[in-house]
Parts: structure tokens; C-alpha cells; sequence
């Protein structure tokens, strides 16, 4: 199967939590939450050490605070996993119905927005059902929206998972979309053919 076909099929099926990048993602999770239990292991049993030579007098704040930063610290890498798959499947997903393809775009937020500017803009991207969101690339601000667009006529009885000009096209929709864009590299970086110049 041809990788546009791959993708889009992929798309279209809701299947990106086979991706790679989800599967990278999982994996960031998992190496972040055996980080932190290391580090919690290696700081309880030094507390233990000392209480073993120095008695269990005034420990008590050290092993709630090696406690509670270990369990902030495996919520916070929860969270952040848990919004990055939310985002990234929002952002990656596609339904076409009748004559329209749906799907989610970034536009560039202007630099310099009062936080009313801002608010405002988000809500003009917003409708009742889906609430616009900003989303930070490095230092670039942008809006993520879902949007939809009008299939052009010679694709509208073609089957997307068939039709390479059809994939073409919705792959062409999604260049406006700068979290598709970490998604398609993540899926295709393994195929690029290059040498380091």
C-alpha cells in the first residue's frame, strides 16, 4: 500500500493511535513515569539509609515531600500525555460527509493580541459544538479549528482510500494544519532516503 494510501486511510478509519507518533508519544509517557519512580525509589531509600544511621526523628517532611513531588510529577506526565493524544487526534482527524471534507486547520495568531483580541479570535474560530483552541509551536501562537471544505466535483464519487488524486487533495487540505504537518513527518521520516550533508 502506497503511503498517501496508508495515511489517509488511516485518517479516515480514526486509527491514529496506531501511528507512530502516538506510538513515540506512549512511549515518552512510559520512559517519563519509569524516570520518576526511579528517582523516587533512589530518594526513599536514601531517606531510609539515613533514618537506618541517624534514627526516624525529623524525616517526616522529607518523605512527605519526596512522596508528593513523585505523585505531582506522575499526574503532570499523565496530563501532558493525555492532552498531546487529545490534540493530536483532534488535529488528525477527518470525516468526509456528502460533498465536504471536515477538518481540523491552524492559522497563525497574530503577534501582539491583548488577551480580549485573543479571546475574540478564538471565539470567531468557534462554533457551539467545537471551541477553537491556541495551540504554541516553539514561540509561534496559532488556532486550532475544525473547518470544513467543498470536495471538488470530479472527487465527489471516488472512494478516498482508492482514488490517488483524492488522496492527494486531502493531503494537500491538511498542509494547513502544523500538527498534521509533526504527524506526517513523524509517519513518513522512516522513508526518506538522505545523507547527512
Amino acid at each position: 500500500m502506497k503511503r498517501n494510501t496508508t495515511v489517509v486511510t488511516m485518517l479516515l478509519d480514526g486509527e491514529i493511535q496506531h501511528s507512530r507518533l502516538m506510538c513515540e508519544l506512549s512511549e515518552i509517557r512510559a520512559n517519563g513515569l519509569s524516570e520518576n519512580q526511579a528517582r523516587h525509589k533512589r530518594e526513599w531509600d536514601a531517606i531510609q539509609d539515613s533514618i537506618k544511621k541517624y534514627g526516624d526523628r525529623g524525616f517526616d517532611g522529607q518523605k512527605e515531600a519526596i512522596n508528593s513531588t513523585f505523585t505531582s510529577t506522575r499526574e503532570s506526565i499523565e496530563r501532558k500525555y493525555s492532552k498531546q493524544v487529545e490534540l493530536y487526534t483532534r488535529a488528525c482527524t477527518i470525516k468526509i460527509e456528502k460533498e465536504h471534507l471536515f477538518l481540523s486547520i491552524t492559522e497563525a495568531m497574530p503577534y501582539g493580541l491583548t488577551p480580549q483580541q485573543k479571546a475574540d479570535l478564538l471565539e470567531a474560530h468557534s462554533t457551539e459544538r467545537n471551541k477553537a483552541q491556541e495551540i504554541s509551536m516553539g514561540e509561534k501562537k496559532f488556532i486550532l479549528f475544525d473547518a470544513k471544505i467543498e470536495i471538488p466535483e470530479n472527487l465527489l464519487n471516488e472512494d478516498p482510500r482508492e482514488n490517488e488524486d483524492f488522496q492527494d487533495w486531502i493531503l494537500d487540505a491538511l498542509r494547513h494544519n502544523v500538527l498534521f504537518g509533526v504527524f506526517l513527518a513523524t509517519e513518513w521520516a522512516p522513508d526518506l532516503e538522505y545523507q547527512i550533508a
